[in-house]
C-alpha cells in the first residue's frame, strides 16, 4: 500500500508503505487423482517471505518497521540500489521513505544471491515513480522463472520505452502505439528502470491456467487513471479458459452500467455486459490481452472462487498436477481512495483474510 503524507516535522514529505506477511504459507497436493476429496498431502510450506525495497533516486533514506516485533532498521540507497530482508509469517510491517521507492513482498525464503537466476513470478501491476499505476518511469526488482516472458508494457498512448538494467546497460528499446502491449523477459533478482515518452502500465503475470503450466492467481487491475475505480482498464488475459473451473475476470459496480470488453490485439469487441449496481458479472475473454470500458465507474479483478474443479489435466497430461493446481494462491492489493465507494469481490468458496491499512485515523464502512 502506498500513501503520501506531509508530516509536521519541517516540510519533509514522507512516503509510507504497509503490508503483512500471511500467517500461513503452505500448499497441499492430491496424491490420488481418482479421489479429489481424500489423500491430501502437504507439498510445501514456508515460514518467512522476502521484502525488497528499490530506490528510484540517489540519497533515498528508508526506515523499515517490523510492527509485530517492534523493531526498525534504517538504510540509505542510491538509484536502482536494493535493500532486502526476511520477515516471519504473520509480520505486520511499515516502510517509510523520504523519496518514492518500490516495495515488493515475494514468496521466497532466502535473500537472493548473484547465483540465483529463477524466482517466483508476481502477478501484479507496478507503481510508477509518481506513486500511480500509470506513468512514464518505473523502478522495481524483477522475479520470474527462467524461461518466462511474462513482464508486459501496456501503452495508454504512443510511446518509446527504454528498459535499463541495474548495471547501467540498456536491455531494450520498444516502440508502442496507444492501446497495444509488448512482453519482456527480465532477469530474476535484478533491478530495472523503465522509462517512457508516453504513459504506460507495467504488469507481470496474467491469467495463467494450471493445465498450461501455471497457477491460478487472483489480482486486482488498476484503471488507466491510476486508481482501482475507473472506466477504462488494460490487462493481460489468455485465449483459452477451462469452462468448468470457477476462474475468470469479474467487474463490479455501485451503479447500473454497460461494460464492453475488447481484444487488445484485434480491437474487436469480445463481449458486452450489463452490470446491476451493487453486484458484478464474471467473464472469460478469449484474448492474450484485453481492454475493458464502462459507462460508469467499476472495479476489475481476476478471481478464482476457491473450487478445485477443472475439466482439463495439467501440462503433460498429469491429472494429479491439475487437481492440486486447481485452487488459487497469492495476495491481492487494492487501494481505496478517500470518499470513493470501491467494490471489492472476495472468493466465495474460500477462507479470506482481509486487512485494512491506514496512515492516519480513518473511518472505513
Amino acid at each position: 500500500l502506498y500513501t503520501k503524507t506531509d508530516f509536521s516535522l519541517g516540510n519533509q514529505t514522507e512516503y509510507i508503505y504497509y503490508g503483512i506477511v500471511p500467517a500461513k504459507l503452505y500448499r497441499y497436493n492430491v496424491t490420488d487423482g481418482s479421489n479429489r476429496n481424500s489423500r491430501w498431502q502437504l507439498q510445501s510450506s514456508a515460514n518467512r517471505s522476502l521484502l525488497t525495497i528499490v530506490a528510484a533516486n540517489d540519497n533515498t533514506n528508508i526506515k523499515v518497521y517490523d510492527l509485530t516485533l517492534g523493531k526498525s532498521e534504517i538504510r540509505q540507497l542510491n538509484t536502482l540500489e536494493r535493500y532486502s530482508l526476511l520477515l516471519a509469517n504473520g509480520t505486520f510491517f511499515k516502510v517509510v521513505s523520504d523519496k518514492i521507492v518500490s516495495v515488493l513482498l515475494l514468496n521466497t525464503q532466502s535473500i537472493p544471491t548473484s547465483n540465483d537466476t529463477s524466482g517466483p513470478l508476481p502477478h501484479t501491476f507496478y507503481t510508477s515513480t509518481d506513486g500511480l499505476y500509470v506513468g512514464k518511469e518505473f523502478v522495481f526488482m524483477a522475479s520470474q522463472y527462467i524461461t518466462d516472458v511474462y513482464y508486459s508494457i501496456l501503452a495508454l498512448e504512443k510511446a518509446t520505452v527504454t528498459v535499463t538494467k541495474d548495471d547501467g546497460t540498456i536491455l531494450t528499446t520498444l516502440s508502442l502505439e496507444a492501446n497495444l502491449y509488448k512482453t519482456l523477459m527480465l532477469s530474476s533478482f535484478r533491478n530495472y528502470k523503465i522509462t517512457s515518452t508516453g504513459n504506460i502500465m507495467v504488469q507481470s503475470g496474467g491469467a495463467d491456467l494450471p493445465y498450461l503450466g501455471g497457477d491460478c492467481h487472483c489480482f486486482a487491475v488498476p484503471s488507466a487513471k491510476g486508481g482501482f475505480v475507473g472506466t477504462f482498464f488494460l490487462t493481460r488475459s489468455v485465449p483459452n479458459w477451462d469452462l468448468k473451473m470457477d476462474f475468470g475476470y469479474r467487474v463490479s459496480s455501485t451503479e447500473d452500467t454497460t461494460v464492453k470488453v475488447f481484444d487488445l490485439e484485434t480491437k474487436k469487441l469480445i463481449t458486452q455486459l450489463s452490470v446491476k449496481g451493487g453486484s458484478g458479472v464474471a467473464f472469460k475473454p478469449s484474448a492474450n490481452a484485453i481492454a475493458v470500458q464502462s459507462d460508469k465507474p467499476i472495479t476489475l479483478s481476476l478471481i478464482h472462487n476457491g473450487s478445485i474443479e477443472q475439466s482439463k489435466p495439467a501440462a503433460g497430461g498429469n491429472p494429479t498436477y491439475g487437481i492440486y493446481s486447481g485452487y488459487s494462491e497469492g495476495i491481492t492489493f487494492v487501494g481505496v481512495r478517500p470518499n470513493v465507494e470501491t467494490e471489492i469481490y472476495l472468493p466465495v468458496n474460500a477462507q479470506n483474510n482481509v486487512f485494512f491499512f491506514a496512515s492516519e485515523d480513518t473511518q472505513v464502512t
